[in-house]
């Protein structure tokens, strides 16, 4: 036997030896090739923990959509695009003229003066609007839809808003993958193809957030 070969072979008889005396080296890398590393929970359950965003209203959330018979995930997911939880939140969805001045649809200073107004029993129909109003964005002529003696100004209440606006999305059939229908309405803007996707995209960005706010 040549000397090179005999090296080979107590270089070999050497190394595992070694192993055998510390068998958990051996397997000290078996972890890294691409295990599941992406645990959602601590107790290793697979369901996402709370997301811990605007939680307070999450009982009101659960009831109406209980109440609707929709998915809850999806009604807070709406209500964080539609105003970021502001029950104060308005769209006139028009200039208008409040007490002699001109506001455009977007000024803040008029939306605000607007919610206060409304607030104060004012009809907004009365200078020509129909505002989308409170969590959810919902239009005063839809609520009117589901909650029988509503008045504009009750929907700055959270759990009414909440309420028509379950009832609405249940009526539409809306579902995540065409959460878009909320925001477009499910009419003749639907039918004839109408889509916002960047606001659906956002609302399933919102929903896989809130995933574990309902268990």
């Amino acid at each position: 036997m040549s000397p090179v070969v005999t090296a080979v072979l107590v270089a070999v008889a050497v190394a595992a030896l070694y192993f055998i005396v510390n068998p958990s080296l051996a397997f000290a890398d078996a972890g890294n090739g691409g295990g599941d590393t992406g645990a959602t929970s601590a107790d290793g359950s697979g369901t996402p923990p709370p997301s811990g965003r605007a939680s307070q209203f999450d009982p009101l959330i659960a009831q109406a959509a209980s109440a609707a018979g929709i998915d809850p995930v999806l009604l807070k997911a709406i209500c964080a695009e539609e105003s970021g939880f502001n029950p104060d939140s308005i769209n006139p969805e028009s200039d208008f003229t409040l007490n002699g001045v001109f506001y455009t649809q977007n000024d803040p200073a008029g939306r605000r003066l607007l919610v206060a107004w409304i607030k104060q029993g004012n009809d907004p129909a009365s200078i020509g609007l129909n505002p989308s109003c409170g969590i959810a964005q919902v239009r005063v002529s839809n609520a009117k839809k589901f909650i029988q003696g509503l008045s504009p100004w009750d929907l700055f209440d959270a759990a009414t808003c909440l309420e028509a606006a379950a009832y609405l999305i249940a009526d539409d059939g809306t579902t995540v993958d065409t959460a878009d229908i909320y925001n477009v309405g499910h009419g003749l803007n639907w039918l004839r193809g109408v889509r916002n996707i960047p606001y659906r995209t956002k609302v399933q960005g919102y929903y896989a957030q809130f995933l574990g706010d309902f268990q």
